[in-house]
């Protein structure tokens, strides 16, 4: 059996305008000044805008507790593994998956600045820093926390990151978010018009291939938000694909656990 179904993604990849004017002040001395004024940008406020009201309903749905089962299917792999997660938005994700006859395969918790992850098959325990390398290393999806936790939690939170070139074009009932990395990659968000929450979301390399495709399904309400018990990730030009099926959930839980179970005797490796 394998580490751990989630772990079978193999990894790969991931204007404001200024109009300027010379104003000069006449005295003993000539001083040259450049005013610097800010030109709106219509294409930026409307992706802002959109960004604001997803991330807000987004967040409607929080401290979540959920079971089910997720699926694997890749070129040498066909699984299915019990999952249980637990959720506190933005800044705690916790998974554990037990494989066939109620073998604990592995189980993790990750916040914004650290990790534990254990692996069970493998006697060994994971610590250290959170960022896209460690979790890239320990599941095998080169995905930052951010899009971790979009993956898992049933819907999806939209960042966008300084160094980005974005605009939107509409296609039927959707709001396509578009992203472009300075390397040359891109991400896209498809936003459901009525409702403000992302229906799907890809990554693109710089050699036009998909990378990461996540699909939701199966909606169901909750409160003022929307949470899918359906999530399909694959990896089109891999051929790798996984699903997670919730088939239990739980919201606004005040008591969610997030605590590591690590045996004694587990060989202890800490990751920068």
């Amino acid at each position: 059996f394998i580490l751990s179904p989630l772990f079978l993604l193999a990894q790969t990849d991931e204007s404001t305008d200024f109009n300027s004017e010379n104003s000069e002040v006449s005295d003993s001395t000539q001083v040259t000044e450049e005013i610097q004024e800010v030109v709106p940008d219509p294409v930026l406020e409307f992706v802002i805008a959109t960004i604001n009201s997803v991330n807000e309903k987004w967040l409607e749905v929080n401290n979540i507790s959920a079971e089910g089962l997720i699926k694997i299917n890749t070129r040498n792999i066909q699984e299915e593994a019990d999952i249980v997660v637990s959720v506190k938005k933005k800044d705690d994700l916790y998974f554990k998956i037990d494989g066939p006859m109620g073998i604990d395969v592995g189980a993790g918790h990750f916040n914004r600045e650290k990790f534990t992850f254990a692996d069970y098959l493998n006697d060994k325990a994971y610590t250290g820093t959170t960022n896209a390398l460690n979790i890239s290393s320990l599941t095998k999806i080169p995905v930052t926390f951010d899009e971790l936790m979009n993956i898992i939690s049933g819907g999806a939170r939209i960042r966008k990151y300084d160094t980005d070139t974005c605009w939107y074009t509409e296609e039927g009932d959707y709001i396509v978010l578009q992203f472009l990395s300075a390397k040359g990659t891109y991400r896209k968000f498809y936003v459901n018009k009525t409702e403000m929450y992302v229906d799907r979301f890809i990554h693109i390399n710089n050699k036009k291939q998909i990378t990461l495709n996540v699909q939701y399904s199966n909606y169901v309400n909750s409160g003022n938000g929307i949470f899918a018990k359906k999530i399909s990730v694959s990896r089109p030009f891999k051929g790798e694909s996984f699903i997670f099926t919730y088939t239990k959930f739980v919201t606004g839980n005040t008591f969610l656990n997030f605590k590591v179970d690590i045996p004694s005797d587990f060989h202890r490796v800490k990751l920068k």
